[in-house]
C-alpha cells in the first residue's frame, strides 16, 4: 500500500510538473513583490509619444521592447504599472524555463535543474531586472536567444528549424545587445554540432543585419564608457574578474565567496574536458558566453566606476548562463551519496532564501524612488494645470531619476487620458519647481 501511493507521488510530482507549477507560483510572487512600482529612468525614453523604435538607446537596438511599451501605452495607458512589469516578469520566466530546458538537456539531473530554477525565479541578487520594466529588453533578448540555442541543439537542423534559428537570431538583437554573447555561444554551438557551412548560413544574416543597424545608428554612441588605450589592458580584466566575483558572491549570498564559485566552475570545466564537445556542450558554451558578455561589457562600460561591474543587471546574465554548468557539477556532487545529497539541497533552499529576502528588499527600496516619481508627475501636471505657460515642452520636471521625460510627454499623457494623477505634497511640487527653474 505504502509503495503504491509512494508511486502514485512519483507519477504525479514529476520534475517537469513542479518546474511548470513552480513557473506560475513565480510568476505571482514577483508581481505581488513589484505591486508597488512605477515608471522611472529609461521606461520614459520607451514611452514617448513619438519614440524612434530605430535608433540605438544607449548602445543598444531597442526596437522590440519600444514597440511593446508603446503597444501597452496605445491599449492601457499608464494608470497601473503592472502591466509593464509583466512583460518584464514574462521575459524572466521564459529565461529561467529556457536554462531547465537546456540544464536537463546538458545531462543534469532533472530534480536538481528544477531546485535551480525554482532559486532563480525570484533572483534578487538582479532584482533590478524583474522589478524594472525597461529591462524586458535585456531579459526579452536573452530569453530569445536562448532559444536559439534550444533549436540548434540537436542531432539534425532541418531547414525550417535553420530558418526559424536565424529569424529569431535577428529578433533577439532588436531587444538589446544582450543577444550577442547568447547567439555566440548558439553559433559555436551549432558548429559543434553541425560544421562551419551551415552556422554561417544559420548566423551570418543576423549579424549582417545587425552590423547595418550598428553602422547607421550606434557607431560613436557617446553614452558609453568605454575602454581605451593601455587601460583596456590593465583596467578590463579586473573589470571582467569583479564581474565573476560580484556576481556570483551576490548569488551565494556571501560576497567573498564569490571567487571561490568561479575557481570550482574553472576546475569542473577542467575535469569534464573531454566532455566538451558531447551532451554538456550546450551547458560550457552558455558559460563561455558568460565569458564574452563580461569582455563585451568592459570594453564598452569598464570606463566608469569598478564597483559598476557588480551592478544587478551584469550578476543576472552572469548567474543565469552558469546555471546549467552549476546543475552538473552540484549533480557529480549530489551522486556522491545521500549526505551529499541532503548539503546540496540545503545550499539550495538557503541560497533561494537570500534571494527573495534581497528580492524583497531591493523591490522595496526601487518602489520609494518609483513612487516618488508618480508623485512629483502628478505636481507636474498640477503646475502645468494652473500655467499652461509655466515650463517649455523640453524641460525635465524629473531630471535625476525620470531624465527622459520631458514637459511634453507630461502633457500628451495628460491629453491623450493615459495617467491617473496620485495625491502628492508640497515637497513634491517644489521639487520640480526647482527642477523647471532652470529652463
Amino acid at each position: 500500500m505504502v509503495e503504491r501511493a509512494a508511486g502514485r507521488v512519483r507519477t504525479v510530482l514529476t520534475p517537469t510538473r513542479v518546474h511548470l507549477t513552480s513557473l506560475v507560483v513565480g510568476a505571482i510572487v514577483l508581481l505581488v513583490i513589484g505591486r508597488d512600482q512605477w515608471f522611472s529612468y529609461d521606461d520614459w525614453a520607451l514611452l514617448h509619444p513619438t519614440a524612434n523604435w530605430w535608433a540605438s538607446h544607449q548602445g543598444h537596438w531597442t526596437t522590440a521592447p519600444t514597440l511593446l511599451f508603446q503597444l501597452l501605452r496605445a491599449t492601457v495607458g499608464l494608470h497601473s504599472y503592472l502591466p509593464y512589469l509583466a512583460l518584464a516578469v514574462i521575459a524572466h520566466l521564459a529565461v529561467v524555463h529556457l536554462v531547465w530546458r537546456l540544464s536537463v538537456r546538458a545531462g543534469a539531473s532533472a530534480w536538481l535543474s528544477t531546485g535551480f530554477a525554482a532559486v532563480t525565479l525570484v533572483l534578487g541578487c538582479a532584482a533590478e531586472n524583474l522589478f524594472w520594466a525597461f529591462q524586458v529588453g535585456f531579459m526579452g533578448a536573452v530569453a530569445v536567444a536562448l532559444l536559439v540555442v534550444v533549436l540548434v541543439d540537436r542531432p539534425v537542423v532541418s531547414l525550417p528549424w535553420a530558418v526559424a534559428a536565424g529569424v529569431l537570431a535577428v529578433v533577439a538583437l532588436t531587444f538589446s545587445g544582450t543577444a550577442l554573447p547568447v547567439l555566440a555561444g548558439a553559433a559555436i554551438l551549432s558548429w559543434v554540432r553541425h560544421g562551419l557551412p551551415r552556422s554561417l548560413a544559420i548566423f551570418a544574416p543576423a549579424g549582417l543585419i545587425y552590423l547595418i543597424w550598428y553602422l547607421l545608428e550606434a557607431r560613436g554612441d557617446a553614452s558609453t564608457l568605454g575602454v581605451h588605450g593601455i587601460g583596456f589592458v590593465t583596467r578590463a580584466p579586473l573589470f571582467v574578474a569583479v564581474m565573476f566575483g560580484a556576481g556570483y558572491g551576490q548569488f551565494v549570498g556571501v560576497l567573498v565567496l564569490g571567487p571561490v564559485v568561479a575557481l570550482a566552475l574553472l576546475a569542473w570545466l577542467w575535469l569534464a574536458r573531454r566532455r566538451w564537445l558531447g551532451r554538456e556542450a550546450v551547458a560550457y558554451v552558455l558559460l563561455l558566453a558568460s565569458a564574452v558578455f563580461a569582455v563585451l561589457t568592459a570594453i564598452s562600460r569598464g570606463g566608469g566606476e569598478l564597483t559598476a561591474a557588480g551592478a544587478q543587471r551584469y550578476v543576472y546574465l552572469i548567474v543565469m548562463l552558469a546555471i546549467p554548468t552549476m546543475a552538473l557539477a552540484l549533480g557529480w556532487i549530489a551522486a556522491r551519496g545521500r549526505a551529499a545529497r541532503v548539503l546540496v539541497a540545503l545550499a539550495l533552499v538557503l541560497i533561494a532564501g537570500v534571494n527573495v529576502t534581497w528580492g524583497v528588499i531591493r523591490a522595496d527600496a526601487q518602489s520609494v524612488t518609483e513612487q516618488r516619481v508618480q508623485r512629483e508627475f502628478s505636481a507636474t501636471v498640477s503646475l502645468l494645470s494652473a500655467d499652461p505657460q509655466f515650463a517649455p515642452p523640453g524641460a525635465l520636471p524629473i531630471p535625476d531619476v525620470a531624465p527622459d521625460l520631458t514637459v511634453a510627454d507630461v502633457e500628451a499623457d495628460v491629453r491623450e487620458g493615459l495617467v491617473t494623477p496620485v495625491p502628492f505634497g508640497p515637497a513634491d511640487r517644489a521639487a520640480v519647481r526647482s527642477s523647471l527653474a532652470t529652463h
